[in-house]
């Protein structure tokens, strides 16, 4: 659930992991081909990424073998660290802000707000609004319903 509130969020990579790519990235000379090569050129020269793309380097993490250019080229052991880091740094903080919320008492923040035909139907009242007048002849009903039975 965190990951719609983050979807549109920028994340700045540390200066010492750009600089560990663009060692790497220095120190290659193989096929501009190669997997991760053009990632690392564009972190590079804008070291501000997508949630999207933090995710999609994870994942890539998991996958990739060791020791390779397209892992080197990603920032090797390093950048493996610091992407796991800021990923579940940024889930964790959505999670507590959302706890913190429902401390102080706001409505569930893991609901999204809907509507149908044009009501808000999370802002309704639930309890219905009865007259004293029309609450003194229930009870009268149900009192008669009482001495009947």
């Amino acid at each position: 659930m965190p990951d719609l509130t983050l979807k549109d969020k920028k994340f700045q990579v540390p200066k010492k992991c750009v600089q560990v790519i663009k060692r790497n990235f220095d120190s290659f000379d193989g096929p501009k081909t190669t997997e991760g090569y053009n990632r690392a050129k564009n972190i590079i020269n804008n070291p501000t990424i997508s949630f999207q793309l933090l995710k999609k380097i994870n994942n890539f993490f998991r996958t990739v073998e060791k020791d390779s250019w397209p892992y080197k080229l990603t920032g090797g052991d390093y950048g493996m660290k610091v992407f796991k880091r800021m990923e579940d740094e940024a889930r964790r903080k959505e999670s507590s802000s959302r706890k913190n919320k429902m401390r102080g008492e706001m409505m569930n923040t893991h609901k999204k707000p809907h509507e149908k035909r044009g009501i808000d139907l999370t802002k309704t009242d639930p309890v219905p609004r009865i007259t004293k007048n029309e609450l003194i002849e229930q009870i009268g009903r149900i009192n008669k319903l009482i001495k009947d039975l």
